[in-house]
Parts: C-alpha cells; sequence; structure tokens
C-alpha cells in the first residue's frame, strides 16, 4: 500500500489514472473495430469480440470509479464505446 501510494497522491488520482489507462485501452481496442462496409451483425459481433476483454480487464474499476470518480466521469471513459455500438445498430436498423 504504501509503495502504491508512493507513486500517487491517494485514491482518487490512482482511481483516475487507473481510469485513463482504462479510457486508452477502449480507444486502442475501438481502433480495431469492423469497416462500416460491414454488416450490421457482423460489425456488432466483431466490436463485442473486441470490447469483451477490455470490459473484463476494467469492469472492477469502473464499479469503483462510478462511486469515487463520478458517473459524469465513467460515463465520458465509455462514451466512444456507446457512440460506436449506437451507429452499428442504427446502421443495422437502416439496412435492415
Amino acid at each position: 500500500r504504501r509503495t502504491l501510494f508512493g507513486h500517487f497522491p491517494g485514491r482518487s488520482a490512482l482511481l483516475e489514472a487507473l481510469a485513463e489507462e482504462a479510457s486508452e485501452t477502449l480507444r486502442e481496442a475501438m481502433a480495431h473495430a469492423a469497416e462500416v462496409s460491414e454488416p450490421a451483425d457482423r460489425a456488432l459481433a466483431h466490436f463485442t469480440l473486441l470490447m469483451w476483454p477490455v470490459g473484463d480487464r476494467y469492469r472492477m474499476l469502473l464499479a469503483l470509479a462510478r462511486h469515487d470518480l463520478g458517473a459524469e466521469r465513467v460515463s465520458e471513459i465509455l462514451a466512444p464505446a456507446r457512440a460506436e455500438v449506437t451507429a452499428i445498430l442504427e446502421r443495422g436498423q437502416r439496412d435492415g
């Protein structure tokens, strides 16, 4: 504990650093997201497979962050993924 907090001034700073790491990992995973030309059902499956390891790795952080960093910060971290999945679903609805 002492070693960990030697690098961070407190719990909230540690959680913020982890939140930033999660955000970067999410952006990196999304860089490999499906192409727009891919059918929406395949794009959704591909997106889910890309996001699953990120969610698995950071799920506890997101639960803690909601309390310590606030729902707004967690929402900010997840916004790119929400936007991407929304676009895929809208494309699927539009294309039938």
